[in-house]
């Protein structure tokens, strides 16, 4: 029964077969072509610039390495510091998030290597929006928006000049403003209707009682 021949002693037949000067040399190449990746690994300071231009450590930042369908968090200690052991090769990203701060960069892990990648937090940029809408609320008519005199209301109140209006402020909530205008419930002539016998007495040019 014959034995499978591995990968490794197929390459090196094919390179003695086709070159076979070259066999020390290919040897090694093989080798080192099927040699096993080792894991890397990402480690960091987060800090921001104080007011005398140096460096201040952030505690607590949330740091998170995304890349090559991986992605891992960690947060960093009294000391600024974060670390990730054990970091496939591969291109990634660090994104740093404090209270309104934020930062980022990219590194490229190497087989069996440690990489040192500092990281500086700047303000995050607050957007806000506001949606302004040119039409005005309707105010729906309810039966305590309404008043009304009563026929022996006007026959029997005081009426100095025989006037509808010169009522109005015998009525609760009723007023009359220093300009001799009448606000009925902080609401002004011209914001209000009123009607007598049914029928419509405010101008429509002012919008004032006739």
């Amino acid at each position: 029964m014959s034995r499978p021949i591995s990968a490794t002693r197929l390459l090196l037949m094919i390179a003695a077969f086709t070159n076979p000067f070259c066999w020390f040399p290919c040897i090694a190449e093989v080798r080192s072509a099927l040699a096993p990746m080792k894991a890397g690994m990402v480690t960091g300071t987060v800090f921001v610039v104080d007011l005398n231009g140096g460096g201040a450590p952030v505690k607590g930042a949330a740091v998170r390495l995304s890349g090559n369908s991986f992605s891992t968090g960690t947060v960093t200690d009294e000391t600024g510091k974060y670390s990730f052991p054990a970091v496939a090769p591969a291109a990634y990203q660090i994104e740093v998030k404090a209270p309104r701060l934020a930062g980022s960069k990219t590194v490229t892990v190497v087989s069996g290597a440690t990489v040192d990648v500092p990281i500086k937090l700047e303000v995050e940029a607050i957007r806000e929006s506001v949606t302004v809408s040119a039409k005005e609320p309707e105010i729906p008519m309810t039966p305590s928006d309404e008043t009304t005199i009563n026929r022996s209301v006007t026959l029997n109140a005081p009426n100095k000049y025989e006037r509808f209006d010169a009522l109005l402020p015998l009525v609760p909530g009723v007023v009359r403003g220093p300009d001799g205008l009448i606000n009925m419930k902080g609401a002004r002539s011209t914001q209000s209707g009123a009607l007598v016998n049914s029928a419509k007495v405010s101008d429509p040019a002012t919008g004032n009682w006739r």
